[in-house]
């Protein structure tokens, strides 16, 4: 009984489930400050091109990332409908004088992947439940997506524990073969299938200041291994992640079949805090990290840190 109390108590702390009710200091911060239409001075779509300005719709910039190193404190970044690959990472963004606004232009339409379609497969000789695909890359596959019942597939070290092992899949990298065995045994074409390519996070935020993330859908990003502890997540990959943030928001965001969801962290960082999680949805999210199952919006070492 007392290893449960221990166990139970450092998970409180960990997560940051203690946190200050909804009128703290969270809250305060997140209504410091509203953007204007006046405001938006950065843009990028996915018909766009770096080699703009950014300063308007018709001279958007082509990538997320390229906006994002562009963007400077109290300006707006948005970002037109559509599917953007391919990570992003801010690293100290932002004013604690002003605002600073990552959004879709239109809620829900802007979708953050870090995986792409698989290829198609037939039956292998011999094997009930194997399926194999031509697949050639020089890239590791970090996990496999079963879209259609939110399931995440590890890989296994070779084809034949595939038989005896639903939900799981080889890649051969030499040979360009995929292997991969349903959850549920069935034919593989009774499914729908991705894979994670990018082995990091989605959207991380390192060290942020009043900044304002909104309206983004974030997939497809995961790693077979477990991440550096310096990023302060321990060791899982998230869709959308704050580290050392202080009087941020994440709001109106989802984030489906990654390592994990959302979270924050403010392990080293005593100036960090009162960061907000609201209005978010996260699901189908799993892999390496944690060891145990928060919902999928996780707040590490809180320093007033909310979810709402």
């Amino acid at each position: 009984m007392a290893n449960r109390f221990v166990g139970a108590a450092w998970l409180v702390v960990c997560l940051g489930v203690a946190v200050e009710s909804v009128e703290g200091n969270a809250a305060r911060c997140a209504a410091a400050g509203v953007s204007r239409d006046a405001d938006i001075i950065v843009h990028v779509t996915r018909n766009g091109n770096d080699a703009n300005n950014g300063r308007t719709r018709a001279t958007a910039f082509g990538s997320m990332q390229h906006a994002v190193d562009a963007l400077q404190p109290g300006q707006t970044l948005v970002i037109g409908p559509g599917e953007y690959f391919g990570a992003v990472v801010v690293d100290h963004l932002g004013s604690m004088d002003t605002d600073t606004v990552i959004r879709a232009e239109i809620p829900g339409t802007v979708i953050l992947r870090g995986d792409v379609p698989a290829p198609t497969f037939q039956p292998v000789s011999g094997c009930r439940r194997v399926y194999v695909a031509d697949f050639v890359s020089d890239q590791d596959i970090q996990m496999m997506n079963e879209l259609d019942t939110l399931r995440v597939l590890s890989r296994v070290p070779n084809v034949a524990e595939l038989e005896y092992t639903p939900g799981r899949f080889h890649q051969d990298r030499a040979a360009g073969k995929l292997y991969v065995s349903s959850s549920d045994t069935q034919p593989v074409d009774q499914h729908c299938y991705t894979l994670t390519m990018i082995g990091t996070h989605g959207l991380y935020l390192d060290t942020p200041r009043r900044v304002r993330v909104e309206g983004l859908t974030v997939t497809g990003f995961n790693s077979a291994v477990g991440l550096p502890y310096g990023q302060q997540t321990l060791w899982a990959t998230y869709g959308i992640f704050i580290k050392n943030g202080k009087c941020s928001v994440i709001s109106d965001c989802q984030a489906y079949l990654n390592g994990r969801g959302i979270g924050t962290s403010n392990e080293h960082d005593t100036a960090a805090g009162d960061n907000l999680i609201t209005r978010c949805r996260v699901w189908g999210n799993g892999g390496v990290g944690l060891g145990y199952d928060t919902g999928g919006i996780d707040l590490l070492y809180s320093r007033r840190d909310q979810v709402r």
